[in-house]
């Protein structure tokens, strides 16, 4: 089997409500069958800070780790990354990255 890339920006009060919303809507779109492509196929993320992007754009950020296969977000059934791209507080922006099945 293999895998792709996916990036998803969803919102939330907080990454893990963003998670559990985006694998949620992923599941509806694309089904729970396995092996989709999304963010559907991950139970875990990992969230990076703006600290370790340094002045890097995070979309920037997040293709890089993806392209370097990045062990933190790699292999495929490792967790997703996730990086606050907010610019207020509320609500919440979050991009969701990685590694997924197919």
């Amino acid at each position: 089997m293999g895998a792709t890339e996916f990036y998803v920006y969803e919102n939330g009060e907080t990454a893990c409500d963003a998670f559990r919303k985006a694998v949620s809507e992923a599941k509806k779109a694309h089904g729970t069958e396995g092996y989709t492509g999304t963010i559907a196929e991950k139970t875990d993320y990992r969230v990076f800070t703006r600290a370790e992007m340094g002045d890097e754009n995070p979309r920037d950020f997040a293709q890089k780790l993806v392209r370097d296969e990045d062990p933190r977000i790699n292999p495929k059934r490792g967790p997703a990354g996730c990086i606050d791209v907010s610019d207020t507080d509320e609500p919440r922006d979050w991009l969701f990255f990685g590694w997924s099945p197919v």
